[in-house]
């Protein structure tokens, strides 16, 4: 019984005491994981557009020539062709990026590693978070500046709404 209990110690201790280093640590590295799905997203987009222009050049051989259609036809098929291009641009874009950020991943790794320290950095991702929230912010000026002069459609008080603020929060005392 003591021999079983030795052989279990000695087991235990040699595979908690050991630390390996992992071969493929970008996979838990949440900015590649990140960048790996918007890859495949453009991926999706891509083909999907690839279809769509083969069923616009399919529609246009049905229609008459000389035509308003024809011309419409033609219109999307040059829009589907710059989209394409668009989209192959940023595929392009995210194989460059991702390839960089698995390079930079187990190179952080390593270090971490020898180091003993945390790995991946929590900041980092956050900073990524904070970056691609503001990449993908939209560039409309009306939905990013406050509307302040009641010309506005869209303006909004903010005396009156501080107002209301202040009457909700003694409505709120009155019923406790």
């Amino acid at each position: 019984m003591f021999k079983i209990k030795l052989i279990l110690l000695i087991v235990f201790l040699t595979l908690m005491g050991c630390k390996k280093e992992l071969p493929n640590p970008e996979n838990l590295d949440p900015i590649y994981k990140d960048l790996l799905s918007e890859k495949k997203q453009i991926e999706k987009l891509l083909k999907d557009e690839y279809s769509n222009l083969e069923n616009l050049k399919l529609e246009k051989d049905k229609i008459k020539p000389r035509s308003l259609e024809r011309k419409i036809s033609i219109k999307e098929i040059r829009k589907s062709k710059e989209q394409i291009a668009e989209l192959k641009q940023k595929l392009k874009y995210f194989e460059i990026r991702t390839e960089r950020r698995r390079v930079e991943a187990r190179k952080s790794y390593k270090i971490a590693f020898k180091n003993e320290k945390e790995w991946p950095d929590k900041k980092e991702y956050e900073i990524y978070l904070v970056n691609k929230r503001l990449r993908n912010a939209p560039m409309n000026w009306n939905y990013r500046v406050p509307k302040l002069h009641a010309n506005n459609p869209n303006f909004k008080d903010l005396s009156k709404l501080a107002v209301k603020e202040k009457e909700k929060g003694k409505n709120k005392g009155k019923e406790e």
